[in-house]
């Protein structure tokens, strides 16, 4: 994996449901699907849906971190499942007699031609690429194609947009001196990279101290997102464990339940939720 710039104008049962300070790890299943690919999947979705995923990482954080590091943290999910990610943290940390703010930082996968879903990059809200040199590979995938620089640029309009309706258009947050806690899912990492890259390179200043928080990855994800980010371990908290080996393809969707909130959110409801939490 590498980074570039780019500027517009040129994924035996649920071991036993442990307490909400453990970390949950389900040994999961392997199979075969019929064009022999090998994938792997929990035997049971440990989460409801996203909020209640983001409200048991809520309450890891609090047990790994303390509430006194986290009681007025900056909490940054990625649009738009990473919203309630973000909301079901910041109601933890709240109830818990904190006072933390919500809010959005951007970044989209870059799709592989030929594909629906398959990410070879990431791009951030500067237009920051992180691009996925495993998957890059595996698809044989030309970056400087014409169809993928396509892809880049419909992905970062769709960024621009997001920016737009999402927050009316105003820049991220500030950071400097605060605690920021980056929410998202980390299957291949290149969404979460990108987003902490947002952070990192905030042009008003540093952050304090930069926490991932996810809820399920696996530890290649994990060790993906630390190599790429410069964040050590302790950067680093996540409520459930994907046992998937590397050699099998694995969905984070198999972890939660479908309830009404694992459906896609609509541009309103994102919006919505950051009206209901400004400041």
């Amino acid at each position: 994996m590498y980074i570039k710039y780019f500027n517009l104008k040129m994924v035996a049962g649920l071991a036993a449901l442990l307490p909400l300070t453990a970390e949950i790890r389900d040994p999961g299943e392997l199979f075969t699907t019929r064009d022999g690919t090998l994938c792997w999947r929990p035997m049971e979705p440990p989460f409801q849906g996203r909020e209640h995923a983001g409200r048991l990482l809520g309450e890891e954080l609090i047990s790994q971190y303390g509430l006194e590091m986290l009681k007025d943290a900056v909490v940054l999910g990625c649009p738009r499942g990473g919203v309630l990610f973000a909301k079901g943290i910041v109601d933890t940390i709240r109830k818990a007699g904190g006072d933390p703010t919500l809010d959005l930082v951007i970044s989209r996968k870059v799709i592989a031609p030929g594909t629906t879903d398959y990410g070879v990059g990431a791009i951030n809200e500067a237009g920051e690429i992180v691009y996925m040199e495993r998957a890059i590979n595996y698809l044989n995938v030309d970056m400087d194609s014409k169809e993928v620089q396509a892809s880049i640029e419909t992905t970062y309009k769709e960024i621009l947009r997001r920016i737009s309706v999402y927050r009316d258009g105003r820049p991220l947050i500030s950071v400097k001196d605060r605690v920021v806690i980056v929410v998202d899912g980390v299957v291949s990492g290149g969404t979460m990279i990108a987003c902490v890259k947002s952070v990192q390179s905030h042009p008003e200043g540093e952050p304090k101290r930069i926490i991932i928080a996810t809820p399920v990855t696996t530890p290649g994800g994990k060790r993906t997102v630390l190599n790429q980010t410069g964040l050590s371990e302790e950067d680093f908290c996540r409520a459930a464990l994907a046992s998937a080996p590397k050699e099998a393809i694995w969905n984070s969707d198999d972890f939660y339940q479908k309830t009404k909130d694992f459906e896609q959110m609509t541009d309103q409801e994102v919006r919505d939720i950051l009206v209901s939490y400004a400041r």
